[in-house]
């Protein structure tokens, strides 16, 4: 458990950062315990939380936007759910 706390504090916001942009809620909910146990400062850990979830949903998007005619094509029946938004 010794090894383990120095190894948190050195590369905790990294781990948070591709956790939010992975997973999300089970790894700021972990680093938020680490921020209370003084492992990590809870500023920087709602910066870095922010941070990765919004690449994430850009990064999303994006994907969604310029693959969406593609998909739409190869399946048809999409297109038709499609239109009723």
């Amino acid at each position: 458990m010794e090894t383990l706390l120095p190894l948190l504090s050195h590369y905790g916001y990294g781990v948070l950062l591709l956790g939010a942009m992975l997973e999300g809620e089970a790894t700021v909910v972990l680093a938020g315990v680490s921020a209370q146990q003084a492992l990590l400062s809870y500023p920087w850990v709602v910066f870095v939380a922010g941070v990765g979830t919004e690449a994430s949903d850009q990064a999303w998007f994006n994907l969604g936007r310029y693959y969406e005619p593609g998909v739409l094509t190869r399946f048809p029946q999409l297109a038709r759910h499609q239109a009723g938004w």
